[in-house]
């Protein structure tokens, strides 16, 4: 058995070694085929990526299969944050959830990292709790970078997948003294999928009168993404005919 283990490990090793070499490559196997069998793989994966790491040309795509396989360790945070100012290393820190030392690096590299695990680029490897509070503390302490991280979490950008462990978190962000909060939480608790609509949509309806014009937009469209569950609040929408904002008027007038 040990032995069996053994041969099985040496090979997928030497698989993994193969594959890192496929990143660029778009014939045969493709580096999209190598990056999806990497993540596939998981843990015997780890040092060809971190090999791969040194490559100049590609060596982002190795930081971003790091970062989506989820392994955090303190080898793997190291090799990141050699190149951490480059943009994928900084999200697959994010990813990894090196908060910490994200927040004390250059603007552009901590917003590109902390607001990693807020987008779908997690997608493929283990979900990561929700957790806006190392962008919130860090907007805190840099109320000048508000635009950076707004344009970063923009609506239209594409956002993580929540489950049900991280409604509670939603719901508390959608009152964060920061916009660019609550219309991620807004946008993202319209997924019914999340089976909590007796919970969630009196939560989305109170932003119908929020400050910020695409927290408003995003909540009103959450709501209506709900469907049927959505019907008793109707009357609520309707009445955001008269928004100032001619997007969420549209909305209303189209109920």
């Amino acid at each position: 058995m040990e032995r069996w283990v053994a041969r099985e490990g040496a090979q997928q090793r030497e698989r993994a070694a193969f594959l890192v070499t496929r990143f660029g490559v778009f014939e045969g196997v493709t580096s999209e085929v190598a990056q999806k069998e990497l993540l596939a793989m998981g843990k015997p994966a780890v040092p060809a990526l971190l090999g791969a790491l040194r490559d100049k040309t590609h060596g982002w795509t190795a930081a971003r299969v790091l970062g989506q396989l989820g392994l955090s360790t303190p080898e793997v945070i190291a090799a990141l944050r050699k190149r951490g100012d480059e943009l994928w290393f900084s999200m697959a820190l994010g990813m990894l959830g090196d908060h910490d030392w994200l927040a004390k690096q250059a603007p552009l590299t901590a917003v590109r990292g902390l607001t990693a695990r807020l987008k779908a680029i997690t997608r493929g490897g283990p979900p990561r709790p929700l957790d806006y509070r190392p962008l919130e503390g860090w907007l805190e302490t840099n109320p000048k970078e508000r635009k950076r991280v707004e344009d970063e979490l923009a609506p239209g950008r594409s956002y993580v997948r929540i489950e049900k462990s991280d409604v509670d978190e939603a719901l508390r962000a959608l009152g964060s003294p920061f916009a660019v909060v609550r219309w991620h939480a807004a946008s993202v608790l319209g997924d019914r999928r999340l089976r909590s609509a007796r919970v969630i949509l009196p939560r989305l309806v109170a932003l119908f009168d929020d400050r910020s014009a695409l927290v408003r937009r995003l909540a009103v469209l959450s709501v209506t993404r709900w469907k049927a569950a959505a019907k008793g609040h109707l009357p609520a929408i309707r009445a955001l005919k008269h928004d100032t904002d001619p997007v969420v008027r549209s909305i209303a007038e189209e109920r």
